[in-house]
């Protein structure tokens, strides 16, 4: 699902909400050319990727670049302030062309932002991801069929790091990233699937755990966007 979003409201709000004037200075920021831009502009393709860089540098809400402005606070009679209409806060999670493996992948820090998907974020919490910490991936591979099915799009809740409780997780070794059950068992991890016939499971010492980068746990898997 590609997202509606206009590329002169998004421009707009990106140099009101990094306290630039115009596209020149903006360009500086995002480490555009002006003929850069101005394609960007005239195919109306948004940087997502720079702006969510910048926003994330200067502590900038992504909602308040992507969809909205900051959310109106309203002070009562008795002193209490109050949001209106924030049951509908969208939070914009970027869609990564990072694909997380159930065998062998490639690692999210090369991938592009291909879009930017909104989710209300009362959803996300009632399903118990960070909102500002969750991310959309892809997957491939067979190992964590059923439950991840190859090709599906898979939240990640980057906040999550701890697989003392055990669950789904992607991570790094040796430079590739992969989507399996991970576990804390004596110091070290034990890495697991749900073809454990094809994909037995594996488990790494306390000094060789040490070489495991663990990026984040899977909370969702997504069918269609």
């Amino acid at each position: 699902m590609e997202p509606e979003l206009d590329f002169d409201q998004v421009i707009g709000r990106a140099k009101t909400a990094f306290g630039v004037k115009t596209d020149a200075e903006l360009c500086e920021l995002i480490g555009f050319s002006t003929s850069r831009f101005a394609n960007r502009k005239r195919t109306g393709s948004i940087p997502y990727a720079e702006l969510i860089a910048v926003a994330a540098e200067r502590k900038v809400s992504l909602d308040v670049v992507f969809f909205h402005d900051p959310p109106l606070q309203v002070k009562s009679r008795d002193g209490v302030k109050s949001t209106p209409g924030a049951e509908e806060d969208l939070v914009p999670i970027p869609h990564y062309d990072a694909i997380g493996s159930c065998g062998h992948g490639s690692w999210i820090e090369s991938a592009r932002v291909i879009e930017i998907v909104p989710v209300a974020r009362s959803w996300l919490l009632r399903e118990g991801l960070v909102p500002e910490q969750t991310v959309i991936i892809g997957s491939r591979g067979n190992s964590m069929y059923p439950v991840i099915k190859s090709g599906e799009r898979l939240m990640l809740d980057r906040s999550k790091t701890d697989p003392s409780l055990g669950g789904i997780f992607a991570f790094v070794y040796q430079g590739e990233m992969s989507i399996k059950y991970l576990q804390r068992l004596n110091g070290g991890l034990q890495i697991s699937s749900e073809d454990s016939v094809s994909f037995p499971a594996r488990y790494f010492p306390e000094e060789e755990a040490k070489d495991i980068v663990i990026e984040g746990q899977v909370r969702i898997g997504i069918s269609r966007l």
